[in-house]
């Protein structure tokens, strides 16, 4: 996504905000739009400066509504989707990010083929992935697990703002099967995704379970760029289409039951392990968040 503004047209926000369905049938609405041009004079209209005010407000209606106004001319996006690409749809999961449906192109089979995306936008209007296809929206976890148009390749990025998981885990049916949204596969291993939260949001007791976790090497524990702490579990069960544990699978040590191949399994945890590097968290760190 192209950033085509960081000045707001205070003009074309006074409209737009008007015209949302959180704002429009309000009573108040006028002393809240007045406020809320008094924080975009004070900033200089600068967008960024005002999107970071905007946690100042405590309505959380009129925070998002700001939001939504204030990143759509950033991005020349609508507010309305009948009006076309790119438009910022009406719901929204999270406080944090904003959700650009827009269209693409890429080379496919030597060809350019035109596709609906959705990019990602923090609150401050920072884009964290420009083109990707939601699988699925965890609520348990606050986040989504999306897929690389490109790749193929599944990714999760947290409700926080950032990506937790990038795309690198394979995209097999079984994810439209019900099955988890938070299980991944790489080269059929299964890595199931735990979320803890910010951490500094999180009690002793937490950093403790997961500093005893980190010893476990089936256990790959991560903290992401605006701190969330989570861990990925190396699964070794085989699981086929359906998300149903396979049994009875020959192996290549000639065995038979409903565990992956040894060095398959070892293999899969330790390119993911390598993929994960720069989000993964030492010990040490984890022993200096429980002793502090």
């Amino acid at each position: 996504m192209k950033i085509y503004t960081r000045t707001l047209d205070i003009t074309k926000f006074k409209k737009d905000f008007s015209s949302l369905q959180n704002i429009r049938g309000r009573e108040d609405k006028e002393s809240i739009l007045n406020d809320v041009v008094a924080r975009i004079e004070a900033v200089k209209s600068n967008i960024v400066d005002f999107l970071k005010d905007v946690d100042n407000i405590e309505d959380e209606k009129v925070q998002e509504c700001c939001r939504r106004a204030a990143i759509a001319q950033m991005y020349k996006a609508n507010l309305d989707y009948r009006l076309g690409y790119p438009y910022i749809p009406d719901y929204q999961h999270s406080k944090h990010v904003l959700l650009i449906r827009h269209q693409t192109r890429y080379l496919q089979d030597s060809s350019w083929r035109i596709v609906n995306s959705i990019a990602f936008v923090s609150k401050y209007g920072e884009t964290i992935i420009h083109e990707g296809s939601i699988k699925d929206f965890d609520s348990n976890h606050g986040g989504w697990v999306v897929e690389n148009l490109q790749t193929r390749k599944n990714g999760f990025i947290s409700d926080y703002g950032d990506m937790l998981i990038p795309f690198i885990f394979d995209n097999p049916k079984v994810l439209d099967h019900g099955l988890n949204p938070t299980f991944f596969f790489y080269k059929g291993i299964l890595f199931e995704l735990y979320v803890y939260a910010q951490q500094d949001r999180l009690e002793k007791k937490w950093f403790k379970q997961l500093l005893n976790l980190s010893k476990d090497p089936d256990f790959i524990i991560c903290r992401s760029e605006k701190g969330v702490l989570y861990e990925l579990k190396a699964d070794d069960s085989l699981y086929d289409s359906n998300g149903e544990i396979v049994y009875n699978l020959k192996r290549s040590d000639g065995k038979c039951g409903s565990e992956a191949d040894p060095m398959v399994f070892q293999e899969a945890l330790k390119e993911v392990k390598d993929l994960m590097t720069p989000y993964t968290i030492s010990t040490d760190e984890l022993k200096k968040l429980l002793n502090s």
